[in-house]
């Protein structure tokens, strides 16, 4: 059953719009704008008519949570950094006055953030366990520490120091509040938020961390499931089941799509439609029990802390949004579901017609049993029960759709309801059981597109055939390399379907401490600590990755030594891993 997002907590919907140009006051990176009420205007140089995220792009900037820049640009398309991605959480969380520059301190106590803003004590909910943080910035990087009773957790950030000054003070929020966390010692804060980093983000930003790590390598209905990570698909499931992130009609999820800031604006938007209660004080949810429109137009809506309605004058120029649509104040009727936007003055600026509230979701797990044309009959638990059928009903087998004629009695199905009717149904695989190896590499064919894996996950060690037919890579570091790269005595993790013979993988992942690993990329940056070799940051298709370089890294042109600090941005190079670092760097000679 879909959960209730936590209170206080919100995101954003891929919602169909149009909308008349609006507001723009500062850019979003610079918290010293954007303390000034929000005033309805038409501004936005690149607003379009009729583009599709409209709605959602208005919401935020309403709310506060996207600025436009100096130059009057909200730039829908642009895609969103990290970094971008974690203020404007930070801001729809209404976390924003947490935010100072340097260093900071805040203290937990009985669940909530205490500090002082400007002599007055403020204090914030939190989800993430611990009694005080403690954030210290040099050169160097970043140092957090988490004290509790009995507990301290160290994190040492090698790429903090990237964090622009500006952007600290959001980050650390971020840190604390937990949908911010380093993949080993990085944040990788600058680089492009993908499809499932805004999933991981906003699951924890929910509070369901740790429901998403107990349900790592979770079954998902995806075509390209095998290129998420198993320790990662929880986060993908519980993101979907709650209605925070969606697949492509064409079944996939595209797990390392780069997000676009109009696709961000509509993720938040919809993370705030799904909060029990919204974060900002200036948003009304409720009931229509009357519209007056003419010269002083008004609203009273039935809310849930004013069950007898309460009216609010209406601006001029509202704008309204019904169903995706831009729309007037007339087209409201009694008893629809809306959000009001106020102004500082207590006045409705934005108005969104959200219908009916939808049955919330479940599913059910059983045999088929019968199936006739509007109703399914499945056993479950040893006990029969009747469905009622969707006319738009979808049904799937690995992700890919199939025909409702298709399924038979004793096919094993999923059943998704929405309240007490069937919307999808998925034919599983009875035979085949999901299942996670570890082990090392004895021997590759990738003409017969298999590896050969000696087992040494705590089972009995036995030598497994793994096919990796349906993997178009594979996970290192937050990069995707070829399964060329695949060689004996590497250590993977293999998450796949086994029959009792052959393991067909659904992805693949190396362990970087105990793997040798050579791979092509391109050299974005390099970096020195104390005059040696610290880290580079290469990239291998869309993705880029920090990683640690050995002080004794070995450095190559065309088969003679060069200084490391020789190495020019945007050189092809071969990387050498080894034993958690970078031991050798040959930069490929120009044709």
């Amino acid at each position: 059953m879909r959960r209730k997002i936590l209170a206080g907590l919100v995101a954003g919907s891929l919602v169909l719009g149009t909308a008349a140009p609006v507001l723009a006051k500062g850019p979003d990176k610079d918290p010293r704008h954007g303390k000034e009420p929000v005033q309805v205007r038409l501004a936005f140089k690149d607003w379009q008519d009729g583009y599709w995220a409209n709605e959602a792009l208005a919401r935020m900037v309403l709310r506060g949570v996207i600025l436009g820049d100096p130059s009057g640009y909200i730039a829908p398309q642009r895609l969103v950094t990290k970094l971008e991605a974690a203020v404007m959480l930070v801001r729809a969380l209404g976390l924003e006055p947490a935010v100072k520059d340097g260093k900071w301190s805040g203290h937990l106590e009985g669940g909530k953030w205490e500090f002082k803003v400007g002599g007055k004590k403020i204090e914030y909910k939190v989800q993430y366990r611990g009694e005080h943080f403690e954030f210290k910035w040099d050169k160097h990087g970043l140092k957090v520490e988490s004290k509790g009773p009995g507990q301290k957790l160290v994190w040492e950030i090698r790429d903090g120091n990237l964090v622009p000054d500006w952007g600290r003070g959001y980050v650390q929020v971020a840190l604390a509040q937990g949908f911010l966390v380093p993949t080993d010692g990085f944040l990788n804060i600058l680089s492009p938020l993908n499809r499932l980093d805004a999933a991981v983000m906003l699951v924890r930003a929910a509070g369901l961390d740790a429901e998403a790590r107990a349900r790592a390598g979770a079954s998902l209905p995806f075509t390209d499931a095998g290129q998420i990570p198993p320790e990662l698909r929880g986060y993908v499931a519980l993101a979907v089941e709650n209605g925070l992130v969606s697949g492509y009609p064409e079944g996939d999820f595209r797990p390392y799509q780069p997000v676009t800031r109009a696709e961000w604006a509509a993720l938040l938007d919809r993370f705030d439609r799904r909060a029990e209660e919204p974060a900002d004080v200036r948003q009304v949810r409720g009931t229509v029990a009357e519209v007056k429109t003419g010269a002083q137009p008004r609203i009273t809506l039935i809310t849930r802390s004013n069950p007898d309605g309460v009216t609010y004058p209406v601006a001029p120029d509202v704008l309204v949004f019904i169903a995706g649509k831009e729309a007037s104040l007339r087209d409201l009727k009694v008893g629809d579901q809306v959000i009001a936007q106020l102004d500082e003055e207590g006045r409705v600026i934005f108005l969104v017609g959200t219908g009916k509230v939808e049955p919330e979701r479940s599913q059910v797990q059983g045999e088929v049993a019968g199936l006739g044309k509007t109703r399914i009959l499945l056993e479950v638990d040893g006990l029969f029960r009747s469905y009622r059928l969707a006319s738009d009903l979808r049904v799937y087998e690995n992700g890919k759709a199939i025909d409702y004629e298709d399924l038979q009695p004793g096919d094993e199905v999923r059943l998704t309801l929405q309240g007490d009717t069937v919307v999808r149904i998925d034919r599983l695989e009875a035979d085949r059981t999901l299942v996670e190896r570890t082990g090392r590499v004895q021997r590759v064919d990738l003409d017969e597109s298999a590896f050969w894996l000696y087992g040494d996950d705590g089972q009995r060690p036995q030598q497994v055939e793994v096919r990796v037919d349906e993997v178009d890579g594979v996970v290192f570091k937050d990069l995707k390399l070829d399964l060329e790269v695949l060689a004996r005595g590497q250590r993977v993790l293999v998450a796949g379907t086994w029959d009792g013979d052959v393991l067909e993988a659904e992805s693949l992942a190396l362990d970087p401490e105990e793997s040798e690993v050579v791979f092509t990329a391109e050299l974005l940056s390099r970096a020195l600590k104390d005059g040696r070799p610290d880290s580079v940051i290469v990239r291998v298709g869309g993705r880029r990755a920090e990683l640690p370089v050995s002080p004794r890294v070995a450095v190559t042109e065309d088969g003679k030594a060069i200084r490391y600090a020789d190495l020019e941005a945007g050189a092809t190079v071969t990387v050498t891993w080894l034993s958690g670092g970078v031991v050798a760097l040959a930069v490929e000679a120009d044709e």
